[in-house]
């Protein structure tokens, strides 16, 4: 159930740039700390078929976006922007969010910041 959310939400939240004014963006100390297991509740907490309550959906859309765009920014930076290997557009950022949940759900305790790193 949670891959097909953590997969499934990206379609409807990541309409790549939409952003909810009203939402809290995640601060910098939040990014490192925050954990593998808080990243998979945010990213089932943005998928619309399991959040029915529309504005803490937004929220939760917002925060996923800023977590996924630092991710795909640190992993450009570190190996090169290659847009054919992770490109920027929906199916990127679906794959982005499948690799960031194969290295968290069995480590929920892990790091946030050490799981992407271990994203080849």
């Amino acid at each position: 159930m949670k891959t097909r959310s953590l997969l499934s939400c990206l379609a409807a939240c990541l309409a790549l740039g939409s952003t909810n004014a009203f939402a809290e963006p995640a601060q910098g100390d939040e990014m490192e700390r925050a954990r593998c297991g808080s990243i998979i509740d945010l990213f089932v907490s943005a998928d619309p078929a399991v959040n029915q309550d529309e504005q803490a959906l937004a929220a939760a859309q917002d925060r996923t976006y800023v977590f996924l765009m630092w991710a795909h920014g640190y992993l450009s930076g570190r190996d090169g922007i290659d847009f054919v290997r992770r490109p920027l557009n929906q199916d990127g950022i679906t794959a982005l969010v499948g690799e960031i949940y194969a290295v968290c759900k069995n480590d929920e305790a892990r790091l946030f910041l050490d799981a992407v790193k271990e994203i080849r």
